[in-house]
């Protein structure tokens, strides 16, 4: 299919919500990006104890695939976001819910582990409706 084609297919107006949808993608953008950050940090650690980083959490074969599915998540939900696909929103809860479930676990309750999927559930009300 040919540029021009595409273009004809695309709609004349733009879509409502379609701000507030980028800004929330780019907001899970982001959370996967830090995911992933975090995960290379503790694979990092794990990998060579020798830098003396305190990072290492109590069982790392848990922590690392788990950051992996989180990193995955948040990375999908951004992309199924723009796409204004439902289950990007679906996948975001599971994800946030994961994220919260495994501060308890750990007993880090702080305002960054409680405050940024909390952050995130409201995001993905205020774009609920807009998403097919």
């Amino acid at each position: 299919m040919s540029d021009t084609e595409l273009l004809q297919q695309l709609p004349s107006r733009v879509l409502p919500g379609t701000g507030r949808l980028g800004l929330v993608s780019a907001y899970f953008m982001l959370l996967g990006l830090a995911s992933a950050a975090g995960t290379a940090g503790v694979v990092t650690a794990v990998l060579i104890p020798r830098l003396g980083w305190h990072i290492s959490p109590s069982n790392p074969w848990i922590a690392i695939p788990y950051g992996c599915l989180l990193t995955f998540g948040f990375l999908r939900t951004a992309r199924l976001l723009r796409r204004r696909k439902r289950a990007g929103a679906e996948l975001a809860v599971a994800c946030l819910a994961t994220s919260l479930a495994a501060s308890v676990y750990a007993r880090d309750i702080g305002w960054v582990a409680l405050g940024l999927p909390l952050l995130g559930l409201g995001l993905l009300a205020s774009v609920w409706r807009r998403l097919e």
